[in-house]
């Protein structure tokens, strides 16, 4: 049902309602586990270390694609430390899928535990 807002009627008279069919075709889902981590932007005089080995990644898009070319691979998990203070995180991360999938997406959110410190040598480092 749709709520019309004051004032409005339907041309009918009758309430309003919509029906919606969704069809995704061969669309289908696979887990993958992925050990491409990366972090990225880590601020200066800072280093992080990522402690998270792999995460298990939901992927979709049509079965030919999923179900027998997309490897682990072609993922990559992608955290973006650009605002990251000292001490231990669960920071999210970005998944990037291989550009040679570009109709293939992820399902879900995901994140490392990871940790920032200050670096002696006042450089910026990720230990991946």
């Amino acid at each position: 049902p749709i709520t019309l807002p004051e004032g409005i009627t339907h041309a009918t008279g009758e309430g309003a309602r919509v029906t919606v069919d969704l069809s995704f075709g061969d669309l289908v889902t696979n887990k993958l586990t992925v050990t491409n981590i990366v972090l990225q932007n880590v601020p200066e005089g800072m280093v992080a270390k990522n402690y998270t080995g792999s995460l298990e990644v939901t992927v979709r898009g049509p079965q030919d694609l999923v179900a027998t070319l997309l490897k682990a691979s072609h993922l990559t998990a992608v955290a973006d430390l650009s605002n990251v203070t000292p001490g231990t995180h669960k920071w999210p991360v970005t998944i990037e899928i291989d550009k040679k999938f570009p109709v293939v997406g992820t399902i879900g959110s995901y994140q490392i535990t990871l940790s920032v410190e200050e670096s002696a040598e006042g450089q910026n480092q990720a230990e991946e």
